[in-house]
């Protein structure tokens, strides 16, 4: 569930360089045209609508899709996989590796049955891993060598 926002300001262009950290689909200036406010638009669809870094879940006997940048992490709970992102978590049944076969690049094991997003990934000490919005997950002793390794693959 992804939240668009328009902005309408009158800044400098320093200030709008700070804009940059809510990620803008594009900017317009004033006056702008039909075609070039289509274009922008234009361009985020097909970002939205063609990207295959998805995962796929069903929830309620949906069928539904959350693009993989959206996750901060996914944590096993009994026969079911908790996905975690920043507007928050909800759970469904299943299993984590069939959930993100496609994308399994993309994620770290970090103890058994939890895997973080790599997009997410702050910084690293020996026992933990600190994800965006200083979520703190810790990396279990049997995991640690491999996680090392995948890191220094990076």
């Amino acid at each position: 569930s992804a939240h668009y926002s328009v902005f309408h300001a009158h800044l400098a262009l320093g200030s709008l360089l700070q804009l940059f950290a809510v990620h803008p689909a594009g900017f317009l200036a004033k006056p702008f045209t039909y075609e070039q406010f289509a274009a922008c638009l234009s361009g985020l669809l097909h970002e939205f609508t063609y990207t295959t870094d998805f995962l796929d879940y069903t929830l309620e006997n949906t069928h539904r899709r959350i693009r993989v940048k959206e996750v901060l992490y996914l944590k096993a709970q009994g026969k079911k996989v908790a996905f975690h992102t920043r507007e928050g978590s909800f759970s469904v049944y299943g299993k984590i590796t069939d959930l993100i076969a496609n994308c399994a690049e993309q994620f770290l094991c970090i103890s058994r049955g939890e895997y973080a997003n790599l997009r997410h990934v702050m910084s690293i000490t020996p026992h933990e891993i600190c994800l965006t919005d200083n979520i703190i997950l810790h990396i279990s002793r049997g995991r640690l060598h491999a996680v090392q390794q995948r890191l220094a693959e990076l």
